[in-house]
């Protein structure tokens, strides 16, 4: 009564939008996709008559409202062809990023479909299991007969089934299956399909999309019968622009497309148009599949990394299939415990018990422990008979049996940097870990910096002393090696260091990136020269120096990049200039490419934030790119501007070991099988599909999830691979200071004034007092609040 199955996502070929019959999610007509693979989704599930109630997970996290309903239109289907009404306990796992426009819902509907059916014993052909998948997706009914599919449409589950189609060789030798390959562009925009379907059928064009796309459907299986590349993909990408008119026309005029979707789309047109076979495909989501041939894959995937887009490379996937035992998603069963350990076995170990009472027919319990001791075992049934057995690599004992597998040797977890990720990692990781497993923090120096207060230095220095925290006085069981990370392999764990008295290599088994980022000056060359950044304390003692030299003598100083850092520094170099009396002899302009201040944060923070800026006294220039710079000048696309100063604040990249590439993560913040990446390191897409900010804020709280997965896997024995935490990203607002002010935004409120300066007191001191720096946290919120005005808390 339990089964596992994997099934591949979809790529559509010829599409269908809108459904007469959404609760058996009947389309209005036929559609025809490919599989991708080796992207898949996982799914087991397991009839528990004596549960009390079904339970769904995707990813490790309970499924619940649409979803859940969604779901449990597929299981009751299976209830109902089974003849029983038995709880089910449902797991999926994706192996890529989900609700972004890779077909999510197809593979998994249709590993579900194909493991409810297998677990309840039910014997159907893949096409009739395609029916099942269907009244969750009907996409997934492609997806359980894999390859080239075409889903029938009709007014039943007779007729409304997907079916294989067959493919040949072209001429020019291409076949479709073996030949293909798919430069899958990652361009995170979450968007519910369901009301993608509404949107389209509401369109005034969709009928005469339905007029024309039963000629598609026959031109697109005539071109797979014909195996020719060409007329294949040039049909797929003029059907996702036709696809997307229509949902653009609906009611809500919803566009799904982001601006690195368009920027992919005018890479392929520049790549065919220099004779490369290459089309673009979109489904409903902004990531878009670029369909070329085996031997262009690496002109195409280097164009379009050019854009600065993660890609994979995908081939065509198969059918939907029937895992072993071994491969389940889930072990265990939620039931009494089934065992006692004792004895004295030298060495941890873990232990997997698995249980069969006479009433089940698949296993019944999973104990994991760690112990220093273990000889023997002793498994109590129902019956309260006891048996025992001594340590073996496998004990048989009737019913049960008894699967250990020893730690071989010492575990080593590795933290590579000390910001805000760094160290709120580590010291999660000394509480989590057991004594047995040895951790160490390697960071360029032995202090830790509170990097969003470091603007404040630039008008009182003494701040400086207080927004260092030395690592060895808040860190208890670490060892800390101080040198330069200067490579690193995330599959082996080798590091390569630059330290005196440190080693030359180092290997991790478990590791974590958290090196943060480097000022991007994007290539032009002229700004890095003539520009400060402000990711130092040296670099704020410069700014400072240079902008009381002009407060003496006048000048301009030009802030590059209106970003939260942008913001704070210009606001605190106009704040020193008031101090001193110099306001009027110079003055602070800060420049910003996009059409506002803070881009990316709501208009209304935006808002506030110019307000605050323009009252401070700083000139704010929006829609105006700065290409270049000299010692004088700062050069944009609209002319050139007085400078005698240039701090640059104008974006971010990866640090040098990581040759400047923020790395792209998944929830659970993974990036092999042995290294995780948090914090500005990475750019993380979260559990509900969405790009996480680069702060302070988020770093710290992805921290807490890679601390729990590190947690896991450390204490997990070979050959167990534990279910991890997936981080979404709940941030509950911001605070930006400029000057002696500050603006807030909690929720959907914006506050200034003396409410948002008492907050951005609290922050940098809650950081301090949250990694045991009690002493400095108190100096540094009282330093914050002398700067402004008495402000009543």
């Amino acid at each position: 009564m339990k089964a596992t199955a994997r099934a591949h996502p979809i790529q559509g070929l010829v599409k269908y939008h809108g459904m007469r019959d959404e609760r058996l999610r009947l389309p209005y007509h036929d559609s025809i996709s490919l599989c991708t693979a080796p992207t898949a989704t996982t799914t087991t599930v397991e009839w528990q008559p004596d549960a009390a109630a079904d339970e769904f997970r995707i990813d490790g996290d309970f499924v619940e409202g649409r979803a859940a309903e969604r779901i449990e239109a597929v299981v009751s289907h299976v209830r109902e062809l089974a003849g029983f009404d038995h709880p089910v306990r449902f797991e999926s796992r994706n192996s890529f990023p989900s609700n972004i426009g890779f077909g999510s819902s197809s593979s998994g509907f249709a590993a579900a479909a194909t493991a409810l059916v297998e677990a309840a014993g039910l014997e159907m052909t893949l096409p009739e299991v395609s029916t099942v998948a269907r009244r969750g997706s009907s996409s997934a009914a492609r997806a359980v007969t894999g390859a080239y599919s075409r889903l029938n449409a009709g007014l039943n589950d007779e007729d409304c089934r997907s079916e294989r189609i067959p493919v040949g060789t072209a001429e020019e030798g291409f076949h479709p299956e073996e030949d293909l390959r798919i430069i899958a562009a990652h361009v995170p925009a979450y968007k519910e399909t369901e009301e993608a379907h509404r949107e389209a059928a509401a369109s005034h064009m969709f009928e005469s999309r339905l007029a024309h796309v039963h000629e598609q459907l026959q031109r697109m299986q005539d071109s797979l019968r014909t195996g020719r590349f060409e007329d294949i993909f040039s049909l797929a990408e003029h059907d996702s622009l036709s696809l997307t008119a229509a949902t653009m026309t609906g009611p809500s005029g919803w566009v799904y497309w982001q601006p690195d979707t368009i920027a992919v789309f005018n890479a392929v047109r520049e790549l065919r148009e220099d004779g490369v076979p290459v089309y673009f495909s979109t489904d409903t989501g902004a990531s878009v599949y670029v369909n070329t041939r085996e031997a262009c894959v690496d002109r195409v995937q280097d164009r379009i990394a050019e854009i600065g887009i993660k890609t994979d490379v995908w081939q065509v996937g198969g059918p939907a299939e029937i895992l072993t035992s071994g491969e389940s998603v889930f072990w265990y069963r939620n039931c009494p415990e089934p065992a006692v350990i004792s004895g004295g076995h030298p060495g941890p170990v873990t232990v997997l018990v698995l249980w069969w009472p006479d009433s089940l027919d698949s296993p019944g319990g999973l104990n994991r422990l760690d112990s220093p001791t273990l000889l023997t075992v002793a498994a109590v049934p129902a019956a309260g008979e006891t048996r025992g057995a001594s340590h073996a690599d496998t004990v048989s004992l009737e019913q049960y049996s008894l699967w250990i597998w020893p730690r071989t040797r010492d575990m080593n977890v590795a933290v590579l940097g000390a910001g805000y990720a760094g160290l709120k990692l580590t010291r999660r990781l000394e509480q989590q870990l057991p004594p047995d497993v040895s951790l160490t923090l390697i960071n360029d120096s032995t202090t830790h910096l509170v990097q969003h207060e470091l603007h404040r230095t630039i008008r009182e220095p003494t701040v400086a002393e207080t927004i260092q925290v030395s690592l060895n006085e808040v860190l208890d069981s670490v060892e800390l090696i101080e040198a330069r990370v200067t490579d690193i392999d995330p599959e082996t764990g080798q590091v390569r260091l630059d330290g005196e008295g440190a080693p030359e290599e180092f290997r991790y088994d478990l590791g974590a990136i958290c090196l943060g980022a480097e000022t991007a000056f994007f290539e032009m060359e002229s700004v890095r020269e003539h520009a400060i950044p402000l990711k130092r304390l040296s670099h704020a003692t410069q700014i400072r120096d240079d902008v009381l030299r002009l407060a003496d003598a006048g000048g301009d100083v030009v802030v590059g990049g209106a970003g939260l850092s942008g913001v704070q520094t210009a606001g605190e170099i106009t704040a020193l200039l008031d101090e001193k009396g110099a306001s009027e002899q110079v003055s602070v302009r800060l420049v910003e490419m996009a059409d506002e201040v803070a881009p990316g944060f709501a208009p209304e923070f935006q808002t506030a934030i110019r307000a605050e800026l323009e009252d401070a006294g700083v000139t704010v220039q929006t829609e105006t790119a700065v290409v270049g710079a000299t010692a004088e000048t700062v050069q944009t696309d609209g002319g050139e501007l007085p400078c005698d100063r240039l701090v640059w604040t104008g974006g971010i990249e990866g640090a040098k070991t990581m040759d400047g590439d923020r790395r792209s993560v998944r929830a659970d913040l993974r990036l092999s099988d042995s290294t995780f990446v948090v914090g500005d390191a990475a750019k993380v897409i979260d559990a509900d599909g969405e790009p996480v900010p680069a702060s302070a804020a988020s770093a710290i709280r992805e921290a807490k999830t890679a601390a729990t997965n590190i947690a896991r896997l450390a204490t997990a024995g070979d050959g167990l691979e534990p279910r991890l935490d997936r981080y979404r990203s709940d941030v509950p607002g911001w605070v930006v200071s400029v000057g002696s002010g500050a603006v807030a935004q909690v929720g959907p409120q914006i506050v200034r004034g003396a409410p948002a300066k008492a907050m951005k007191a609290t922050i940098g001191a809650g950081h301090l007092a949250g990694v045991s720096a009690l002493r400095q946290a108190a100096q540094l919120a009282e330093a914050e609040l002398s700067q402004w005005a008495p402000v009543s808390i």
